[in-house]
Order: structure tokens, then C-alpha cells, then sequence
């Protein structure tokens, strides 16, 4: 249950982060949305992506690990699927405009490196002498 709660917090604030930067992020009511949107994130990196992984294990030695991030694009069609109050709309990334498939494809990509850092801040034990 506090592996669960410290994933939330931490997808939470990478949700935030990238709205913030990118802001193709439909969120009806901002705080209540990011959260629903963190629990179904979180529920699908502890119990679906492992299943998910090991039943792709051929293709990802063949591909050498990029079809993760089409397994962590899942997740974020899974969470615009499930609520209604939340939508992903086109991405500006220097003059270009990413609709659909790609543009949830780059922000899974910022989000899986916003949730790698904010992991590494918050997960930092303290190392005494």
C-alpha cells in the first residue's frame, strides 16, 4: 500500500510537470483529474505492465527494449479510456504538431523520464557514517 501511495504522489507531480511544460492535457478539474489519472497510471505500471512484459518478451529482445514505451503508451490509452474527464490533445514540439498516436507517444516518453527523476528525489535514502 506505500509502494502504491509513494507511485501516485510521484506520477501525480510528473503529470503536473509536463501539463505545466507541454499542456496537451485535458483535465476537467485539474487536482481531483491529475490524481484519478496518477491511481490509474499507478495500478497499471504494478499489475498490468509486468504481465504485459512477459508476455512481449520475445518482441522486446528482438526490438532491444523500445516497445516499452508502446506498453507505457497502453497505459495512458488505458487512463483516456477509463475517465471521461480526461483527453490528450496535440503536442507542439518546435513549429511541429504531434496529433494521435504520436503525440501520446512523446508525452509518455516525458512522463516516464519526469516519474525517473521525481523517483530518484523522493526514493533518495539518507546515507549516514
Amino acid at each position: 500500500m506505500k509502494k502504491l501511495l509513494r507511485l501516485i504522489t510521484i506520477i501525480s507531480f510528473a503529470l503536473i510537470t509536463h501539463q505545466y511544460f507541454f499542456s496537451n492535457f485535458y483535465l476537467e478539474n485539474p487536482l481531483l483529474t491529475t490524481v484519478k489519472v496518477a491511481v490509474v497510471l499507478a495500478v497499471f505500471e504494478l499489475l498490468l505492465k509486468p504481465i504485459i512484459k512477459i508476455l512481449l518478451l520475445p518482441i522486446n529482445i528482438l526490438t532491444l527494449g523500445t516497445i516499452r514505451i508502446f506498453i507505457d503508451t497502453l497505459g495512458l490509452y488505458l487512463a483516456v479510456f477509463l475517465l471521461s474527464d480526461f483527453q490528450i490533445y496535440q503536442l507542439n514540439v518546435y513549429g511541429y504538431r504531434l496529433m494521435g498516436f504520436w503525440s501520446y507517444c512523446l508525452s509518455t516518453v516525458s512522463l516516464n523520464i519526469l516519474t525517473s527523476v521525481y523517483k530518484l528525489i523522493f526514493t533518495r535514502k539518507c546515507h549516514r557514517q
